[in-house]
């Protein structure tokens, strides 16, 4: 399977690719949806298990396994070290923190964005999550070619990751919360009122349903009193991104306000000490969703 020389690929509004498989629970809801799935990931034990967890859905076509780094160029072999407490902690960045302390390293072969689009197809959702990654992916998307309708990667520090879907043409966005799917924040150590409420949800629970209950528009948007995650008719695991597009938590927000959220929580986390925080950014590209 391969486009043509000179062709451009289209985009493909049933196709998914899932970058970073992991344990396969994002695959699995996309392909609950019905989607076709191109799943990549450089860990071969991943890969190996994927094989035994979704052995019908290969048969059938619907899902694909790619078993390799994304890189700037396809057909290299680079260092991949793997994670042997947390495996969805494995990176190519031997710098990354690796939660556990024991890892080894292994080598792997590499692909690129570009040559997965011309063997399948532009995706109508490109999720990312690769651990330190992820701008690997976004910097070798081929400008010439239409871009996926939605993406997520993971935030990373700075508006690094914002300033390169902007350049891509992606106006809209989400800065989701793991723990909830929702883009609410957690409570600052400067937010007085807040913290306020939080010390009378703790000491009377029923408080904190209370406040929970409030509707959305006057409610706290912070984590304590989101909705659980078992609110979905699908049960996402605790290793799950969650919804993609327009089934995402909350509105889409301009470039502009994206911003202005970014530094919002980057600066509360610098001046609280936290230094370790995980958000998913969703993008979508410019123009009204189909």
């Amino acid at each position: 399977m391969g486009l043509p020389a000179n062709a451009s690929p289209a985009v493909s509004p049933r196709l998914i690719f899932d970058i970073g498989f992991h344990n396969g629970d994002d695959s699995a809801y996309y392909l609950s949806r019905e989607y076709t799935v191109v799943a990549v990931d450089a860990n071969p034990l991943v890969i190996d298990q994927a094989r035994q967890r979704f052995g019908p859905e290969i048969a059938s076509g619907q899902l694909t396994l790619v078993n390799a780094a994304m890189w700037h160029a396809c057909g290299e072999t680079i260092p991949f070290y793997v994670n042997e407490v947390f495996s969805g902690k494995s990176s190519i960045d031997p710098d990354r923190d690796q939660p556990g302390g024991r890892f080894h390293r292994i080598d792997v072969g590499t692909t690129t964005i570009a040559d997965l689009c011309s063997r399948y197809g532009i995706p109508w959702y490109l999720k990312i999550d690769i651990e330190g990654a992820d701008g690997v992916v976004l910097d070798t998307l081929p400008r010439e070619w239409p871009m996926p309708k939605y993406l997520s990667c993971e935030l990373g520090e700075g508006h690094s990751m914002v300033d390169r879907l902007s350049t891509l043409g992606y106006t809209s966005f989400k800065l989701i919360n793991p723990d909830t799917l929702t883009q609410s924040l957690p409570i600052y150590n400067s937010e007085y009122f807040v913290r306020g409420l939080r010390k009378a949800s703790t000491l009377c629970p029923p408080v904190r349903s209370l406040i929970a209950r409030l509707p959305t528009r006057i409610r706290p948007r912070k984590i304590l009193w989101d909705p659980p995650r078992t609110r979905f008719s699908y049960e996402f695991s605790r290793y799950a991104t969650g919804p993609f597009g327009e089934d995402t938590d909350g509105p889409w927000l301009s470039e502009k306000e994206m911003r202005s959220r970014l530094d919002y929580l980057f600066t509360q986390n610098q001046r609280d000490g936290i230094k370790r925080y995980w958000f998913d950014l969703h993008a979508r590209l410019g123009g009204h969703p189909i």
